[in-house]
């Protein structure tokens, strides 16, 4: 039996919805210091794996959807102080933009090739490939911000 467009674009925005719900319990309760630690040098702290998770989802969003994206990966990687109250903003901005480019995506745009302005890799896929990539992303780097907090609160 074959998915229609509608069911996997229902499940993709669910499936983003659990991953938004997880990065809320993880960090509602941090402070900036925690947010901002990074267990070794070269590694990325919960602060900056929310800011690159979600840029990635919005761009990817209004990559499909076809808005321009405002996105500036090469910032989301700079060291930054962040409070839970900013980053969970960034959660409902996220949200917003599920809410708001979803139902504008439909077959055409799915089957339609898409290049993401800062995709590393230039290659033309299909809709449903970058946000099956967007959320597999997702998905790898919230495991990486679980694995963040467990380590900053083991190190005292």
């Amino acid at each position: 039996m074959a998915t229609s467009d509608s069911e996997f674009l229902t499940a993709f925005v669910d499936q983003y919805r659990a991953v938004h719900r997880a990065i809320r319990e993880e960090i509602q309760h941090l402070d900036e210091r925690a947010l901002g630690w990074a267990p070794c040098e070269g590694a990325n702290s919960i602060a900056v794996l929310v800011t690159h998770l979600l840029g990635n989802e919005m761009e990817s969003m209004r990559t499909v959807a076809g808005v321009d994206s405002d996105r500036d990966r090469a910032k989301e990687f700079l060291p930054q102080e962040a409070s839970s109250g900013q980053l969970l903003a960034l959660v409902d901005r996220a949200e917003k933009v599920l809410d708001e480019l979803a139902p504008r995506i439909g077959s055409e745009q799915l089957s339609a090739n898409h290049v993401r302005p800062s995709a590393l890799d230039r290659t033309p896929r299909s809709g449903t490939h970058v946000l099956m990539h967007s959320l597999a992303h997702a998905r790898e780097h919230l495991g990486q911000l679980l694995l963040t907090r467990q380590l900053g609160a083991s190190s005292g």
